[in-house]
């Protein structure tokens, strides 16, 4: 006797009904993570036009000058948050797109491929959320 059909929908129904929240929530976390970024690089670049700052010359990053004594991946970190909460903004949009659309295929490449690339910048960030800790354990 074959199994029952219905046992399937109702696991697709109840994923795609959990879905759309969870989207909702993961929307709201990177919209505010680009708010806060974006405070942040403003912040950091308005802080670099009030004061002149020259690194010594045996300085090995003199690239970028940090004001008021910040760590030098602090820059790299706040642009690279922000790339993070850009793509997974967009991922979300795509993602909201594919369960939009009955779930479909077309929706699930552009989806899938954003999400992953939004990982990977999240994940770069939190490797200089780290780095810039542990350079600021050691000062």
């Amino acid at each position: 006797m074959p199994a029952p059909t219905h046992t399937k929908s109702c696991r697709a129904g109840w994923l795609a009904g959990s879905a759309g929240p969870l989207l909702l929530l993961n929307l709201a976390l990177y919209v505010s993570m680009m708010g806060f970024a974006s405070w942040a690089l403003n912040s950091f670049v308005d802080d670099i036009g009030d004061q002149e700052y020259y690194p010594p010359a045996d300085d090995a990053c003199m690239c970028t000058g940090t004001p008021g004594g910040a760590a030098p991946a602090t820059l790299h970190f706040i642009q690279f948050a922000l790339l993070a909460a850009v793509l997974g903004s967009a991922s979300k949009a795509a993602a909201a797109f594919h369960a939009r659309a009955s779930w479909r295929p077309q929706g699930l490449a552009a989806a899938a491929a954003l999400g992953t690339v939004a990982w990977a910048a999240t994940a770069l960030a939190l490797d200089l959320a780290c780095k810039e800790m542990r350079a600021a354990c050691w000062q």
